[in-house]
């Protein structure tokens, strides 16, 4: 896992920010926003993201809105939704932004994240997700992400397990403490092992360490700007 992002270094919101900043996307400002983000190809799951929002919308009476980030990648991601069955208990409370500039604003806002990629190497819209205090959801077995979600930052369920990842999802709602706490810890964690400022050292390191092997411990004078 070599993946760095650079930390926001927001810190953690009141629920009234949070709901503000929910309100400021035009969302109920009660609700957990579920997050998704990616490019609408079917390796990123967002069939499978649609799946769990109509599980959970048959499961459970808790006010969520779904919400998809990202734009299309030459599929028609209407048509593959309207062609799932029992569509319509998604339908209200689940929507598809496309791409957009700024994504942050809709990490600020979310209460999780679902990571439903069927394979997606080590995702940085989870780091930048965690960076922002969001706990993770991801199936185990289709990629790096699981290594860094383990049991402290989120959760791991079966691979593609859609039946799975909604009870983890509904246990995260009801239980907004422990939620909370997974997605400080998931903060944490990026901003200890994996911003810019530790993994540039790191890189540096290496690199200085090779061009002694390769020059005969001959020092480097470019000192590490960070």
């Amino acid at each position: 896992m070599d993946s760095f992002i650079r930390s926001t270094g927001s810190g953690e919101l009141s629920e009234s920010e949070k709901s503000a900043c929910k309100a400021a996307l035009g969302f109920n400002s009660e609700a957990k926003i579920v997050l998704g983000c990616g490019t609408t190809d079917s390796r990123k799951g967002p069939d499978l993201f649609v799946q769990v929002a109509q599980a959970f919308n048959q499961s459970s009476h808790y006010p969520v809105q779904f919400v998809w980030v990202g734009g299309h990648a030459g599929e028609d991601i209407v048509k593959k939704v309207e062609s799932l069955p029992n569509k319509r208990p998604a339908q209200t409370n689940l929507t598809f932004t496309g791409a957009v500039s700024n994504p942050l604003p809709f990490m600020l806002a979310a209460d999780v994240f679902l990571l439903t990629s069927r394979e997606d190497p080590f995702p940085l819209v989870c780091l930048e997700s965690a960076d922002c205090g969001v706990p993770i959801i991801c199936f185990a077995e289709a990629g790096g992400m699981p290594e860094f979600v383990g049991s402290t930052c989120g959760a791991v369920v079966p691979y593609l397990d859609v039946d799975a990842m909604t009870n983890q999802l509904s246990s995260f709602i009801q239980n907004e403490k422990k939620s909370r706490e997974l997605g400080a810890q998931a903060r944490q964690k990026v901003r200890s092992e994996f911003d810019v400022s530790i993994k540039g050292n790191d890189i540096y390191e290496i690199l200085l360490s090779m061009h002694e092997s390769s020059n005969g411990h001959q020092p480097l004078s470019i000192p590490y700007p960070g």
